[in-house]
């Protein structure tokens, strides 16, 4: 392997770029209020405000700001002469925010100035409405309408169905990049510094588009956009966009800052002497792989199969290989290119690790032994390291541990000693960001199988026994974890202690960076008991199967993270399966 340098390679799209923007080029004149450019959205309950708190914001790029231009909207939910909607738009070169179709104003404030890229934002904060300027807060005032629209536009405010032709009203004429809306949150309530980088999805994200220099269609959380061509326009056309570069805006070539980890044009290693930067790009883990293996079926008798889904397509799973040992397996890990499982019961408890190269169907191969002879742990994973934690050992009498296990992905070897958890625990969920994993719920003692609302973290980086995070809104066991890197979920599980326990289809939520007792997210489609990790990458977390009395399901549910909400139908597993457990290579705990 090359030697690594610490050197900054000089060389356009750098670390600050935003690369992608939307050009709207068909806004109305004076003489006529309709445009035909715009994007917008599937329908959706997610834009649905009522009367709480929302972000928009996003960079634009405005060279008509001129009285003939009048009204500009940049973002709107005033869909087909609604009444429950609002327009984030331009007039004459100000900032304005309007409720309903009848353009009533709410504030206003700000001067936009022309042919420069400038971030526009809106924020509610229990009925206090601002907007801001490149970070300047340019009007506030007091407003508490409830919005029940359930589509948003980009680049127009309202469809009006003309014989057939949706032309837009009111629409942009310009660039829209890094368009972000927030639901159930104000993310800036004073004067604050614009961002320089790409947007990222964050919790209560409900839409961020306008990032792709290729792809005008493209959105991070899963929305699905369209654009139509009214009257034989272009549409709306993908473009480029880096603000605050030394060579200035561009809409034929990516640029950026003059340094940073990406190249433009050949460039060429001695691979000896240095290490090269992997390729690709990092958005493509938001469509990762997610696995899940083994459980036990309707018959009860443990499964050896290893199946395989992509988080970003809806749909079936299909089957990826086996394990080394049919087993309802304990703990799971993974980087984004080898998956792990550790422990289990095939009802005999066992010690065996398992991999996979997850971009690979194949068989898993063996991998080590953890320290103890467990099933039903839980693990958690970063880049580079999993933590397999507590579980159930039958030798003499069955009860729960405290042990955690440190297991390093890219080499095969067996567990050692990471640190304990606060409580000794089995069939509790997991989940991670790049620094810190959590452990949450399980079962703490024999024969009643009490369950427990605690959670407990960890560090990853710096082996140490668990610290107390807070609790779950309710002590259950057989709980389901998963995560991006600021969020973690936990689903499902056993309320109430033997031998009369209660299925739950609670979802709860926690901030990972924050301590604190969880939330109530929403519910799952079915009440179900299922202990292991979801499949999650940093927009959604889908979780297979499950065992609702008597019978086992075959369903995969799949919550937006970063939205709260029910869970919805995925798709089916392979054959119904009841307590698999799942790992993905675009997991919250891969930074």
């Amino acid at each position: 392997m090359g030697i690594l340098r610490t050197d900054r390679v000089s060389g356009l799209g750098g670390a600050n770029a935003i690369k992608g923007s939307v050009f709207f080029g068909n806004g109305h004149s004076a003489g006529s209020a309709n445009g035909n450019d715009y994007l917008i959205t599937e329908r959706s309950d997610n834009f649905t405000f009522g009367t709480g708190d929302i972000t928009i914001e996003g960079w634009f790029f405005c060279p008509r700001l001129s009285s003939s231009t009048n009204y500009q909207a940049l973002v709107g939910d005033t869909i087909y002469s609604g009444t429950g909607g609002f327009t984030f738009y331009i007039e004459d070169g100000q900032l304005n925010f309007w409720k309903g179709t009848n353009a009533s104003s709410v504030v206003s404030g700000g001067t936009i100035v022309q042919n420069e890229w400038t971030h526009l934002a809106y924020t509610r904060e229990s009925g206090s409405n601002k907007i801001f300027v490149n970070g300047s807060l340019v009007g506030t005032a007091s407003d508490s309408t409830d919005y029940t629209d359930t589509v948003l536009t980009i680049g127009t405010n309202k469809v009006t169905q003309t014989s057939g032709s949706d032309a837009g009203q009111y629409s942009f004429s310009g660039f829209a990049s890094n368009v972000r809306v927030l639901k159930g949150r104000a993310l800036y309530t004073a004067a604050f510094t614009p961002p320089v980088g790409e947007l990222q999805v964050i919790d209560n994200t409900v839409l961020l588009c306008c990032q792709s220099p290729g792809n005008v269609l493209q959105e991070a959380t899963g929305v699905i956009l369209t654009a139509p061509r009214i009257n034989n326009s272009a549409g709306a056309q993908a473009s480029h966009f880096t603000p605050n570069s030394p060579v200035g805006f561009s809409t034929t070539t990516d640029v950026g800052t003059q340094f940073g980890s990406t190249f433009d044009g050949v460039t060429t290693f001695d691979s000896q002497a240095y290490m090269v930067v992997p390729g690709g790009n990092t958005r493509e883990r938001n469509r990762g792989v997610g696995l899940y293996a083994g459980g036990t079926t309707p018959s009860t008798d443990p499964t050896a199969q290893i199946a395989s889904i992509l988080i970003q397509s809806l749909g079936n799973s299909t089957d990826f290989g086996d394990l080394s040992v049919a087993r309802y397996p304990g703990g799971t890990g993974a980087s984004s290119t080898r998956g792990i499982w550790a422990g289990g019961a095939t009802p005999t408890r066992l010690n065996t690790i398992d991999f996979v190269t997850i971009a690979n169907s194949a068989n898993a191969i063996d991998f080590g032994d953890t320290q103890n002879v467990v099933g039903a742990s839980a693990g958690v994973s970063n880049s580079t390291r999993m933590v397999n934690a507590g579980g159930d050992n039958p030798s003499p009498t069955l009860a729960s541990v405290n042990v955690m296990d440190l297991i390093i992905i890219a080499t095969a070897g067996n567990g050692s000693d990471f640190g304990d958890l606060s409580v000794a625990r089995a069939t509790h969920g997991a989940a991670a960001s790049p620094t810190r994993g959590l452990f949450a719920g399980g079962w703490t003692a024999v024969p009643a199988y009490t369950p427990s609302d605690t959670i407990d973290f960890i560090t990853i980086a710096s082996a140490s026994n668990a610290t107390d995070f807070g609790n779950l809104t309710s002590a259950r066991r057989s709980v389901s974890g998963g995560s991006n890197q600021t969020r973690a979920i936990f689903m499902g599980g056993l309320t109430g202690s033997n031998p009369s326990p209660t299925k739950t289809n609670t979802i709860d939520f926690v901030t990972i960076a924050s301590t604190g007792d969880a939330t109530d997210f929403g519910d799952l489609t079915a009440t179900v008991r299922d202990s292991g990790n979801t499949m999650s990458n940093s927009i959604r977390a889908c979780k297979a199967a499950g065992y609702n009395s008597p019978a086992t399901v075959n369903s995969i549910d799949m919550v937006t993270i970063a939205t709260t909400g029910n869970a919805v139908d995925f798709g089916d597993t392979v054959v119904p399966v009841f307590s698999p457990t799942g790992l993905s290579d675009s997991h919250g705990g891969l930074s």
